[in-house]
């Protein structure tokens, strides 16, 4: 950790060392409730990168059954789903070592 009280992560891969950084982000709020809902990436996605997908919504007893990429990649959880009962939960997806794809795409 930095005098500043932000942490400093790098990756060794290969022998080169790399700052890891965020990239980017999107949301999508659906305004009803939806079996399926659809969110692109707005720039481009570089390959080896890791991606990273939280899902919220209004509810304790729906259940994501899935999170694909636009190759059909499926994202890993985290873990179970965080639950407040009675109002909301949410879940972490991540997929680790990318394809690259173009802005735009469908995650």
């Amino acid at each position: 950790m930095t005098s500043s009280g932000i942490f400093l992560l790098t990756v060794n891969s290969g022998g080169a060392t790399a700052a890891i950084g965020f990239v980017q982000a999107n949301a999508s709020i659906p305004r009803r409730p939806q079996s399926t809902v659809t969110v692109n990436y707005l720039g481009v996605q570089s390959a080896g990168n890791l991606n990273v997908v939280i899902v919220g919504w209004n509810d304790s007893t729906a259940l994501v059954t899935s999170v694909t990429e636009f190759q059909g990649q499926r994202l890993q959880p985290c873990h179970r789903a965080d639950v407040l009962s009675g109002q909301a939960s949410q879940a972490i997806y991540f997929a680790p070592n990318i394809a690259s794809a173009t802005a735009n795409t469908t995650s």
